[in-house]
């Protein structure tokens, strides 16, 4: 007797955990319809989640460059993806801040270059400031006939923490570092093509994941692309005097950091250039100014009102091909930039105009 009624109490068991396994996946599929079909109905939340819209897979091209954390770094220094084949076969080199990396997109620029048969780069860095750039170009011995400086604050002689983490860490540690967090995202990528991300849409909208081009550094980003943000609501900005005190504190540190930095540069036949991307505060336009004046680095000054930002004081990429349309002709008509480019002054060449500096 006792043992019919502990086998019938066991069947009672299994029968009540199978139904509740089958109403936990009813749930389960409920949950994944409700919300498929509120992510059909709002498309914001596709947008401003790191999983949905044009997102590139990695492959030879395309690598991830940063999700919470800054994978650029270590893609550079340790040369992973043929970065250092690329860098070298690089005439034009663009560097900077993160403000640099939207602004410097190589389907806007390579057009200009194209004309003149050059090659660009965009190696410009989140919080990106002289020191590795440095450390990039001695380490793999490159040789650019020109050198863009988005003149943010750049010439600090700092490595950032993001720098100094990449290069203490060994080729064994930063290739773990890298492909634990590409499986990462992969896996978490295809679960969210089932299942909503809600916790990022809800908790965590600036959750960021970047790509870029092993070929060119471009940047393509999966979240934050187009806040349709105004940022230059007017050209030039106020210049206030803070600004100015702020600019002229700045000036004996940034100009000997920058007198280093050219002469490297130099040294490896390339012309220096600075410019600034825009974003609305007015003290690095201010200090920019200041360095070319004393320094007699050539200055290429574009600040288009009704620039739109991306992921905070970055542009989006209408404001990108809006930028680089004013500057690449300028930039390709500075005559130290003609005889890097051209092997001799453009004048030779019967006249200025005989070929086009437009794509």
């Amino acid at each position: 007797m006792l043992l019919s009624i502990s086998s019938s109490s066991r069947l009672q068991i299994r029968h009540r955990a199978l139904a509740a396994g089958v109403f936990g996946l009813i749930v389960f599929a409920a949950m994944v319809a409700a919300g498929n079909a509120w992510d059909r109905s709002f498309p914001s939340t596709r947008f401003d989640t790191p999983y949905r819209d044009g997102v590139p897979d990695v492959n030879r091209e395309w690598y991830l460059a940063s999700e919470k954390d800054v994978l650029d770094y270590d893609v550079f220094y340790h040369g992973w993806w043929g970065t250092p084949q690329a860098l070298r076969r690089a005439d034009v080199l663009f560097l900077g801040n993160s403000r640099a990396m939207y602004a410097f997109r190589a389907e806007y620029f390579q057009p200009y270059l194209d004309v003149l048969g050059v090659r660009g780069y965009n190696m410009a860095l989140p919080s990106g400031a002289d020191a590795f750039p440095l450390a990039i170009i001695r380490k793999y011995d490159l040789h650019p006939k020109v050198v863009v400086v988005n003149s943010d604050a750049f010439f600090a002689n700092d490595l950032t923490s993001f720098g100094a983490w990449a290069t203490e860490r060994s080729d064994w540690e930063s290739w773990r570092l890298y492909y634990e967090y590409v499986a990462s995202w992969t896996a978490r990528k295809y679960l969210h093509l089932l299942l909503p991300p809600w916790r990022e849409y809800l908790l965590d909208r600036r959750y960021q994941v970047m790509y870029r081009s092993a070929s060119t550094g471009s940047v393509r980003l999966v979240v934050g692309e187009d806040d349709q943000r105004l940022m230059t609501p007017v050209s030039p900005p106020p210049i206030s005097a803070a600004d100015e005190a702020t600019a002229d504190g700045m000036v004996p540190s940034q100009l000997r950091n920058l007198q280093v930095f050219r002469e490297e540069v130099a040294a490896r036949g390339a012309a220096m250039v600075l410019t600034l991307v825009p974003y609305g505060d007015s003290m690095p336009l201010v200090l920019t100014r200041k360095l070319s004046a004393i320094s007699g680095v050539p200055f290429i000054e574009e600040w288009p009102v009704g620039l739109e930002g991306a992921a905070g004081s970055h542009m989006n990429a209408r404001s990108s091909k809006r930028f680089l349309d004013m500057l690449m002709p300028r930039l390709l008509a500075e005559p130290a930039v003609k005889v890097r480019l051209l092997g001799q002054p453009a004048l030779s060449r019967q006249s200025s105009d005989s070929w086009s500096l437009r794509p």
